[in-house]
């Protein structure tokens, strides 16, 4: 089964990174392709304008025409050093916009996006851009956001045990077969603030978090089962900070190499990393971030693969479910 993987670059980057990425993953799967796509944005075509005293139309096919050549020093590259035959096209317009419609031209499976600032050669958070891309295209999309020194080992994936997590799960097991996942999960005690109000023992307290601690790990097992092939290199971070701040301080500290986050209707993180404070977490570690998309926004029909599960009680609710029955 032919796996196709879109590396999206804006035309006048070094795109190196990205492309190298990309081929250290076409090599961890069987039957992938890879096509390179560079698209000129108008904004890419000013400093042209101003000295070729043209029409912009001239200025874009100018600007497309030295893209070509570039990417062709790249294939070029990537056939030498990887053995990957790939092809090359380049657009004009809006990036997100031209990254859809090549999709559909292509039928990618995943969109690789370059994620670091073309000036200062740093890190950017780029998950704005990112997100688009994956909502208007359908696909996961994968923030390149640093040198690829080498293949992805440490994977952080946080976790509510629903079915949009279940689909991140799903899709690192298949591009990372040999990476070791962490899953990030908060646990809620709730009700522990009224317990505070109301005087209850500290000894009763603990023992409150204690229960709400091992639902979650149940809920974990049954997750787990979930899967459509046993995992076998994972961990379980278990916490009671809350998902944004336990999210940060694992970035912080483990520094992993890779995020995986699902942009759909249950997943809060994405809506508060994108959105509220994207540069307080972002911009503490160089982590690339890998997007996958709503399954609802999935504009484009793709028949080689089974569709995602849908309308399956989340792994939380078996195991109330579960205790409210009494079964062990």
């Amino acid at each position: 089964m032919l796996y196709g993987i879109l590396v999206a670059t804006k035309s006048g980057n070094d795109a190196a990174h990205v492309t190298q990425r990309a081929a250290m993953l076409v090599s961890n799967l069987q039957d992938a392709t890879l096509d390179i796509f560079s698209v000129v944005t108008p904004a890419g075509t000013r400093r042209i304008v101003s000295w070729m005293r043209g029409s912009e139309h001239h200025a874009e096919r100018a600007e497309q025409e030295r893209t070509m050549r570039r990417l062709s020093c790249q294939s070029e590259y990537l056939r030498e050093h990887y053995g990957i035959r790939c092809t090359i096209a380049s657009g004009v317009g809006a990036l997100a916009a031209q990254v859809a419609a090549r999709v559909r031209t292509t039928a990618a499976d995943m969109v690789v996006l370059e994620g670091c600032d073309s000036h200062w050669k740093r890190p950017s958070t780029g998950a704005g851009e990112a997100a688009r891309i994956a909502r208007m295209s359908g696909r996961p999309v994968l923030l390149v956001r640093n040198e690829p020194r080498c293949a992805y080992a440490r994977i952080a994936v946080p976790v509510d045990f629903s079915d949009d997590a279940l689909r991140v799960t799903e899709t690192v097991m298949h591009l990372l077969p040999e990476a070791h996942i962490t899953f990030l999960h908060s646990y809620r005690a709730a009700g522990q603030g009224a317990m505070l109000g109301a005087g209850v023992s500290d000894q009763s307290i603990d023992n409150f978090r204690l229960r709400a601690q091992r639902q979650a790990q149940a809920a974990f097992s049954t997750f787990l089962g979930r899967l459509s092939r046993p995992l076998t290199k994972f961990s379980l971070v278990l916490t009671a900070q809350p998902e944004a701040l336990a999210t940060r301080t694992y970035l912080r500290t483990v520094k992993p190499d890779l995020i995986a986050l699902a942009d759909g209707a249950d997943s809060m993180l994405l809506g508060w990393l994108t959105e509220s404070t994207p540069w307080t977490v972002l911009s503490d570690t160089r982590c690339d971030v890998l997007l996958l998309a709503p399954p609802r926004a999935r504009s484009i029909p793709d028949t080689r693969h089974p569709p995602a599960m849908g309308g399956v009680p989340t792994a939380l609710e078996h195991a109330e479910q579960a205790a409210a029955s009494g079964a062990p």
